[in-house]
């Protein structure tokens, strides 16, 4: 299992806080999130977890389980939970995938240093995606493989 944390990149801070995120949670509810700066790509997924800051999705790709994303919720600029992700639950449900989603270890979202360590805990691989703002430029950053140590500034 692969653990992918976006620790560059809220909902539409007008319409959604974390109790309605935490309501998605409770009722495993489907969900389309836009990162505020990849407003390109969407993430699609159930919510698992949320903090004060972050929130953990298990992601779905093509209608399979396709690992976990944690995501700063500073980072998130929309979020949708309608009819499109209705269907795919029960496309999800339908294909025996439904009943699958769920967190198998425990992570911990109150800072980073948490989540990090978590993660480490269990071994797993995963992915750090940053992203750097300079005035007009972004510099993106990918870095995969399992945390071996950290400091305050890096992983």
């Amino acid at each position: 299992m692969l653990y992918s944390v976006d620790a560059s990149l809220f909902v539409n801070r007008e319409s959604m806080n974390t109790e309605k995120l935490q309501e998605l949670v409770q009722l495993r509810r489907a969900i389309r999130i836009r990162p505020k700066y990849a407003t390109d790509q969407a993430i699609h997924g159930f919510p698992l977890m949320v903090s004060d800051h972050f929130v953990l999705i298990q992601e779905v790709n093509d209608f399979h389980l396709d690992g976990f994303t944690v995501i700063p919720l500073r980072n998130i600029f929309a979020v949708r939970s309608g009819k499109v992700e209705r269907m795919m639950e029960r496309i999800l449900t339908a294909e025996g995938v439904y009943d699958k989603v769920g967190l198998p270890h425990e992570i911990r979202l109150d800072s980073f240093r948490d989540l990090f360590r978590s993660i480490q805990k269990l071994g797993k691989h995963v992915i750090v995606d940053s992203l750097e703002l300079d005035g007009d430029m972004m510099d993106e950053d990918s870095f995969i493989g399992k945390i071996v140590g950290m400091s305050p500034r890096s992983v």
